[in-house]
């Protein structure tokens, strides 16, 4: 009697803790996001996981006391040191809404796991809708920053979350002076995207950055076309609020 007491005992022990490691420190995620590209668009040369996993949803969550609201877009990573990753989104995405206190920004990445982000230190400016969040330093390949001529009519990509990644294709259509949150000529396209996509980077052809995506115009919730900061303002910016 004894022998089978100890044994259920022992049994009954070590399910309970193959239960307790089992279900103790499990990373915190969202759910997982999902790619939806459009394949049948060429480009010069296949979308990477490099260039998905540079990019990020951010979650802003402006509050007072209990109450608050979110608002959503897209970052991408630009740099990195031993410590920190850079991200480049839009100041409009980061803003702390009117009427409530207080921010508090995130960051998801395409696995759905979450990031705790701050806004770097003098990088939110208004007048290019441009901000920098900084997170602790993870395993992504930043996208390269350099002048970019772009032309009427060439193929472009976009990538934004809304709330999943979407990429989607289109093309230049104009270089526009537009006088609604900037005040500059900036790119306009044909890449379709929706709420949830400010911030996120549009590509050329060869997947090198040509701008920032900030706005689009639909008409009875229609797409009819999106605007995106051009890369050249995005380095003048950089080289005025933030030093690498």
């Amino acid at each position: 009697m004894r022998k089978i007491l100890f044994t259920i005992l022992v049994f009954g022990l070590g399910y309970l803790l193959l239960w307790y490691f089992g279900n103790v420190d499990e990373p915190q995620t969202e759910d997982p996001i999902v790619v939806e590209p459009i394949p049948e668009t060429p480009t010069n040369q296949p979308l990477t996981m490099d260039i998905i996993n540079s990019t990020f949803r951010v979650l802003n969550r402006s509050y007072t006391g209990e109450i608050g609201v979110t608002n959503t877009g897209t970052a991408v990573a630009f740099y990195q040191d031993n410590s920190y990753t850079y991200l480049l989104t839009n100041a409009h995405v980061v803003k702390t809404h009117q009427g409530y206190t207080y921010s508090s920004v995130s960051v998801v990445d395409y696995y759905g796991v979450s990031h705790n982000a701050e806004i770097y230190i003098g990088s939110y400016q208004e007048s290019v809708d441009l901000a920098i969040l900084v997170i602790e330093r993870v395993n992504v390949q930043p996208i390269e920053i350099k002048p970019r001529n772009v032309n009427i009519g060439e193929q472009v990509i976009a990538i934004g979350y809304y709330p999943s990644a979407n990429v989607t294709y289109g093309q230049v259509t104009s270089h526009d002076r537009i006088d609604y949150i900037v005040h500059m000529n900036v790119i306009g396209h044909s890449a379709s995207i929706q709420s949830g996509a400010s911030g996120g980077p549009l590509l050329n052809s060869n997947l090198e950055l040509i701008g920032i995506n900030y706005s689009n115009v639909t008409s009875s919730g229609q797409f009819i076309r999106a605007y995106s900061i051009p890369v050249n303002a995005v380095i003048e910016y950089l080289n005025s609020y933030f030093y690498i």
